[in-house]
């Protein structure tokens, strides 16, 4: 026989009930709420883990009906995406899934026209994946900081428009023309929707003709 070191305990399996939000960021720092019964932490073994298809991440249990989870890159796959979601105490033993239990991956695939004049209104179609079921499409420009937020609107499941934003606060040490990151979020703040990739908007000053 083999002797465990810190023993082998018990514990009630947990039963997730649903989650929320249903769609987050593929890259970046969204947070998915699993909402059921029996979550704990306060057990020498206890290894709190959520996963969604195959990307694995930590959780943190907030109360007994309540678990965050973290995962900082979910591959996207086009399509319908949406993936089933589920939290282990043990890293090991999975909850079962249900029609509530699943959640969809957005980002981007690329963005046109990738640059505007300084001015703003530049129409820009992002393609992407898992845009569908929206509930607070956007766009923002610029770092935490220095950013413009704008709304946006979901065409398909892989296409949404917005608009690039009026008078973009330039940096003093910079000029025109200027680069900065771009992302998109699908739902409300508190949850970090917004997407972290390599896409950029760059603005320009207004052509003049004479």
């Amino acid at each position: 026989y083999h002797s465990f070191t810190g023993g082998f305990q018990y514990y009630e399996q947990p039963k997730v009930s649903s989650i929320f939000p249903k769609q987050g960021p593929n890259v970046g720092h969204g947070k998915i709420h699993f909402y059921g019964d029996n979550f704990r932490s306060d057990f020498q073994l206890s290894e709190a883990y959520c996963k969604v298809g195959s990307s694995y991440g930590k959780a943190i249990v907030i109360d007994s009906k309540n678990m965050e989870c973290h995962i900082s890159e979910i591959p996207l796959n086009g399509g319908d995406q949406a993936l089933p979601a589920q939290i282990s105490l043990n890293n090991a033993s999975w909850t079962p899934v249900n029609k509530d239990t699943y959640y969809t991956p957005y980002g981007i695939h690329h963005l046109t026209p990738n640059s505007g004049p300084i001015t703003g209104g530049t129409e820009i179609t992002v393609v992407g994946s898992g845009f569908k079921g929206a509930s607070d499409p956007k766009c923002r420009f610029g770092v935490p900081g220095n950013f413009a937020t704008t709304s946006g609107k979901v065409l398909t499941n892989d296409k949404m428009v917005c608009q690039s934003p009026a008078g973009f606060d330039v940096p003093k040490q910079a000029s025109l023309p200027f680069s900065v990151p771009f992302s998109i979020a699908l739902n409300n703040e508190e949850y970090d929707p917004w997407t972290t990739s390599a896409h950029r908007f760059r603005f320009y000053g207004e052509p003049a003709i004479t």
